[in-house]
């Protein structure tokens, strides 16, 4: 019995001596598990614009050394820290790290909140180990403003006459304007520049866009201009922007008069016409087609095949216009007429004379 009992305490001594000695040794592992860790800012550019996109201007490194402060968040597992931190003159800072796989976040803030922020997810298994952040404005939530300046052309401001300018702000990928954010101006006032503000935005991607709408121009807004706009917290997402001379598909031209009569030098048939000047229009094309007599003006371009004549150029507002062509008429045979304006961006609607030419009529 006495035996026995000796060797129960020898064992549960034994037992005791390595479970102490097994907690020791894991303690003094842990200790040694951990390494100082270079933290790098090697990118400050804050999100690889283009040069049309509008955007707060870029941070200078001398902007973020000076004027922000920084702090490191640490996650791995159920560890978790979150510290300020001092960079140097080489954008940079240590810490002594566990090793492990970890999250890190570096953010650079300021009185009115977060402003850039970079993360990097690494395993730390080794000395010397770098973690390398690119600082952007990308996924951060906070307000910030817009402050656009337009500048219009000033023929472009004397052709549309009493219509309006508007700028509005949409979401990004969705084509949706947001509420409350459309302004516009009359442009009878007299004034080419127009100042775009908005404050409070929630920070993300938009899209600014400028249309016109009444005044000389046909009804309904045409939408001329468009870019890309970031707002991000804090920060005011600016820019002058001088909008090129604007180029309008032209209005249709409006039939004042139209005289038909035999030409007395030749057998030809000659037709004079009158319309109003179209707005915005370099030229003209007039076309006179043959059809029976019986049918209606056809208004689809593949009826007008038995074109007779046609006569383009840069005619004057007010001045009769003669169309002559060769053919011999007869009473079974009748022409109609139409006309459009022309630019360097594309053709009106043709407008149809309202009577059809026929020989009875001369």
């Amino acid at each position: 019995m006495i035996k026995k009992l000796k060797m129960f305490y020898l064992i549960n001594l034994v037992f005791w001596i390595s479970s102490c000695s097994q907690s020791i040794s894991l303690s003094e592992f842990c200790e040694t598990r951990a390494c100082s860790v270079k933290f790098l800012i090697t990118n400050f550019s804050q999100n690889n614009l283009s040069a049309r996109t509008i955007a707060p201007s870029e941070l200078t490194e001398t902007d973020l050394l000076n004027n922000y402060s920084f702090k490191l968040i640490g996650v791995s597992g159920r560890k978790r820290f979150e510290k300020d931190v001092v960079l140097t003159n080489t954008h940079s800072f240590f810490e002594d790290i566990d090793y492990g796989t970890w999250q890190f976040t570096l953010i650079a803030y300021n009185n009115d909140g977060n402003v850039l922020s970079g993360t990097e997810i690494l395993t730390l298994d080794s000395v010397g180990t770098t973690v390398s952040f690119t600082l952007s404005a990308i996924g951060l939530e906070g307000n910030g403003t817009i402050d656009v300046n337009f500048t219009l052309n000033d023929s472009d401001i004397t052709k549309i006459g009493d219509g309006l300018f508007s700028v509005g702000l949409y979401k990004y990928g969705t084509d949706v304007l947001i509420t409350g954010s459309e302004k516009s101006w009359n442009l009878a006032d007299g004034s080419k520049n127009f100042t775009y503000n908005m404050d409070e935005m929630s920070a993300g991607c938009y899209l600014l866009k400028a249309s016109l709408s009444g005044g000389n121009l046909s009804s309904g807004s045409m939408v001329f201009w468009e870019d890309i706009i970031y707002i991000e917290p804090t920060r005011i997402s600016s820019q002058q922007i001088i909008l090129p001379q604007l180029i309008f598909l032209p209005t249709a031209p409006k039939i004042s008069e139209v005289k038909y009569e035999e030409s007395s030098f030749s057998d030809n048939f000659v037709v004079s016409i009158l319309w109003n000047h179209a707005f915005n229009s370099e030229k003209y094309e007039i076309q006179i087609a043959s059809k029976n007599s019986d049918e209606e003006i056809p208004l689809n371009d593949s009826d007008w095949e038995n074109l007779i004549s046609v006569k383009e150029g840069n005619f004057s507002q007010d001045e009769w216009v003669d169309i002559n062509f060769e053919k011999e008429l007869n009473t079974e045979s009748s022409y109609v007429l139409r006309i459009c304006s022309k630019n360097s961006i594309g053709s009106s609607n043709w407008v149809y004379y309202e009577n059809i030419l026929t020989k009875e009529n001369l």
